[in-house]
């Protein structure tokens, strides 16, 4: 199958990446975690306890407006409802830092399901968090001018040839690692099917462990001198 699709697993590969990158990212704004493995910041437990009335008050607001496409980002999402909802919120972010102006979100009335291998799910209920919760937590600001700005361009965009660069804009112990091991600026599209499958699959491994990411250099150097 690989040899008739070569680019089967070049995507979903990307994106677990990419997620990796903000679950580190994310771990050093949130430093403290609740008790649960499946929940581990404690705005995401609050969220999902209101999430149905931060959705009623924030749908019977009478200043919403329609939601801006940006060049950087899809217009539309497809793959799944949860990823639309996330799309939606970006956009609302971007809206919120360049007009502040509220949007118009196609909400969802339940929690989306917290997952451990897509810490994308993180990301919505932080944009969430803001948008609609009207949180304004400094280090809840800071994850989503992240996200939206630089983490969401890349994500939503990997099965294209995309500006991995903007994922440089992240904290500078992060960012120095994954620079030290080409991750981020090799070339255009420095994640291939063959180096990302061993990088995921090893850093699977060994994620508790990267929660001090000063073992995280010499893990992936080891990973990926693997032939």
């Amino acid at each position: 199958m690989k040899q008739k699709i070569p680019e089967l697993t070049y995507e979903p590969c990307r994106l677990h990446l990419c997620d990796l990158i903000l679950k580190h990212e994310l771990n050093l704004l949130f430093p403290e975690s609740t008790s649960s493995p499946d929940i581990p910041y404690n705005f995401v437990a609050e969220v999902k306890k209101d999430w149905t009335r931060h959705v009623e008050n924030y749908q019977s607001r009478t200043d919403l407006n329609d939601i801006v496409n940006y060049d950087d980002l899809p217009k539309t999402e497809e793959r799944r409802d949860d990823y639309r909802l996330l799309l939606d919120l970006v956009k609302a972010k971007r809206m919120k830092l360049q007009t502040n102006l509220p949007a118009k979100i196609k909400l969802v009335q339940t929690p989306p399901p917290i997952c451990n291998s897509r810490w994308n799910s993180r990301a919505i209920y932080c944009l969430f968090a803001e948008i609609v919760g009207g949180y304004e937590d400094e280090a809840i600001l800071l994850a989503n001018e992240f996200i939206v700005n630089y983490w969401a361009p890349v994500w939503f965009n990997v099965h294209h040839s995309v500006d991995w660069s903007k994922l440089c804009e992240i904290s500078d112990k992060t960012k120095n690692i994954m620079k030290k091991h080409n991750l981020l600026l090799k070339d255009e599209n420095p994640f291939t099917n063959d180096g990302a499958e061993r990088v995921f699959a090893y850093a699977n491994l060994k994620i508790p462990r990267f929660r001090k990411l000063d073992y995280l250099e010499k893990d992936l150097i080891a990973c990926l001198n693997k032939k």
